[in-house]
């Protein structure tokens, strides 16, 4: 970039913050508070087709994504929607991107910020799961000693045809099979790959969110 190009981009970035400040505060923003802004400012040179590329692909492989063979298609979306974010004057952090790329169905590693509550869910469902297989199975004599075979109950296919798409609530009589077919169910899409948290509400009699985050011993309120 030329001198003059670098004095135009920073006259611009001048022009969009002195409009930021007039906006919020009604008044032209002091010198020493757009110093102060620019001080927090950091530019980084990204070049997506060039010595930039192995390093970002690395990356992604490592710690970003669950299948590392993602990482072409997700280097592509990243650059593609980065664009549009540029074009449309906006912006995006960590959690909009991640977003992002779980909407073009991309598996991601959990954010390292939560991995250990991640890691807690998923223990604790198996558990979960574990005491509620008597509930999906049938334990059955057989030639060679005791078997057991799963309940085939077709609302456990609807389940797994639903749950990936949008919530829903499941209601039935007691005794009807909920808890089996959510086991089946749940036993399904994890083998899937999908990501399933299971909690069985009556051991956890807690009224609020935040109780519940407790009851759990998990480290982040925003699970």
């Amino acid at each position: 970039m030329s001198a003059a190009s670098e004095q135009g981009v920073y006259d611009e970035v001048l022009r969009l913050l002195q409009l930021a400040v007039r906006r919020h505060t009604g008044e032209e923003a002091a010198e020493a508070v757009i110093a102060s802004l620019l001080r927090l400012v950091r530019i980084a040179v990204l070049d997506p087709d060039g010595r930039d590329r192995g390093n970002i692909l690395a990356l992604l492989k490592t710690a970003v994504l669950h299948d590392p063979t993602d990482a072409e298609r997700t280097w592509v979306e990243l650059v593609s929607e980065c664009q549009r974010l540029a074009e449309n004057q906006s912006g995006g952090d960590l959690a909009s991107l991640r977003s992002f790329l779980t909407s073009r169905g991309i598996r991601l590693l959990p954010d390292q910020h939560i991995a250990g509550d991640v890691r807690r869910l998923e223990q604790f469902t198996q558990e979960t799961l574990s005491s509620l297989s008597h509930l999906a199975h049938l334990d059955v004599p057989t030639a060679t000693g005791p078997g057991r075979i799963e309940i085939d109950r077709t609302v456990t296919d609807a389940l797994v045809a639903h749950a990936p798409e949008k919530s829903f609530l499941l209601i039935g009589e007691p005794g009807s099979g909920k808890s089996g077919a959510v086991h089946s169910a749940a036993e399904r899409l994890i083998s899937q790959g999908h990501p399933v948290v299971v909690i069985a509400v009556d051991r956890h009699p807690v009224p609020t969110m935040d109780d519940l985050t407790r009851n759990l011993r998990l480290e982040s309120a925003s699970l």
